[in-house]
């Protein structure tokens, strides 16, 4: 039987095969052939909790095992980046950081983004200025939700609705509201880093869903998707 050399906390992961750490509460995550078909090897997989106070010694390996192991420890996240870059090859140690992404026994935090809220704005209200407004209300008020979540919300009308007035246009939807509206907004997608898609349909709205994958942008549906910051 085999255990991987990497062991799970909070914070990083420690790679040995003696960690250098008494840990209790281990528990068996999986098992899987590596090569089936070609070796009858199963390989067994744990995780466990660890703190400072557990500490039993620098790790390592052992002398009398004549075990030469280098100790490195890595924030969770260059792991994560390590295992995408190729420098980490190693299948049982994928799988194991990969188990800890999924099940979250790491809370992963992004540095926050710059999310641009993608909603109904004319769609579904005939014009009516009083639906609009509506509308307008609950792109504010997810916004703000994305704000207290560490993030920097915009919406597109923020942008737009002022020029549009100083412009000129003096109704929905005529030539000087068209020529900003739209065009404002996707201009704007180049200073984004996601959109966060909400709301009923809207055409305009999906219009900008589909420009900022193509810009190769985050795309969210639901607020409790967005990354911990």
């Amino acid at each position: 039987m085999e255990i991987s050399p990497y062991t799970f906390s909070s914070q990083t992961i420690t790679a040995c095969s003696t960690t250098g750490y008494r840990i209790d509460r281990v528990q068996k995550v999986g098992e899987a052939y590596m090569s089936p078909g070609s070796v009858t090897e199963i390989l067994h997989f744990y995780v466990a909790e660890y703190s400072e106070d557990m500490t039993t010694g620098g790790g390592g390996g052992l002398e009398e095992e004549q075990e030469n192991i280098e100790v490195i420890e890595l924030p969770f996240v260059r792991a994560l980046d390590m295992v995408e870059s190729g420098e980490i090859r190693d299948a049982k140690t994928i799988m194991l950081l990969q188990y800890a992404q999924i099940q979250g026994l790491l809370k992963v935090k992004s540095k926050p983004l710059h999310i641009l809220i993608a909603g109904p704005y004319r769609s579904g209200t005939n014009d009516d200025h009083v639906l609009i407004e509506k509308n307008v209300n609950y792109m504010n008020e997810i916004a703000l939700q994305v704000y207290e979540a560490g993030h920097m919300p915009v919406l597109g009308e923020w942008y737009a609705l002022p020029l549009i007035a100083t412009a000129g246009s003096t109704a929905l939807g005529d030539e000087t509201f068209n020529k900003i509206f739209h065009p404002s907004s996707i201009r704007l997608l180049d200073y984004c880093n996601a959109v966060l898609r909400v709301g009923g349909p809207s055409q305009g709205a999906d219009e900008m869903v589909r420009v900022a994958k193509e810009k190769g942008l985050l795309i969210y549906e639901r607020l409790d998707e967005l990354p911990l910051v």
